[in-house]
C-alpha cells in the first residue's frame, strides 16, 4: 500500500513538472522575424543613417521599424540569432551586400535618367 502510494505521488509530482515545463516554454520562445525583412530593413537603416542627423537617427530608424510592422526587440532578437551562427550570418550579409548593390545600381540608372531629362529640357 506505501509503495503504491509513493508511486502515485511520484507520477503527480512528474505531470506537475512536465505541465509547467511545457506552458512555461510556450510564454519564453523569443520573437524574430524572416530573413527577407530583416535585410530590407538592415539595408534601409544602413543607407539612410549615414545621412540621418544624429538627433534624429533613433526616431528615423523607429520609423523603418513601423514601416515594416516590426518592433525593435525582434529586430535585436534576430540580429543576435543571426550572430549566434557565423555561416548563417555571413549567408545573410551576402543578402545585404547584395540587395545594397542592387540599390545602388537603380539608384544610378534613375539618376542618369533624370540627368538626360534636365539636359533634353535645357537644350
Amino acid at each position: 500500500m506505501k509503495k503504491k502510494l509513493i508511486t502515485s505521488l511520484f507520477i503527480i509530482i512528474e505531470l506537475i513538472v512536465f505541465s509547467g515545463l511545457f506552458f512555461c516554454n510556450d510564454k519564453t520562445e523569443i520573437q524574430t522575424i524572416s530573413e527577407e525583412k530583416f535585410v530590407k530593413i538592415y539595408c534601409d537603416v544602413a543607407s539612410y543613417s549615414d545621412i540621418i542627423d544624429k538627433k534624429l537617427r533613433r526616431s528615423f530608424v523607429d520609423s523603418i521599424f513601423n514601416f515594416y510592422e516590426v518592433t525593435n526587440e525582434k529586430f535585436e532578437n534576430t540580429k543576435k540569432l543571426y550572430s549566434q551562427d557565423p555561416k548563417k550570418w555571413k549567408a545573410v550579409f551576402e543578402k545585404i551586400v547584395n540587395e545594397l548593390e542592387k540599390r545602388k545600381t537603380e539608384f544610378e540608372q534613375h539618376s542618369d535618367s533624370i540627368k538626360t531629362i534636365k539636359n533634353n529640357v535645357e537644350k
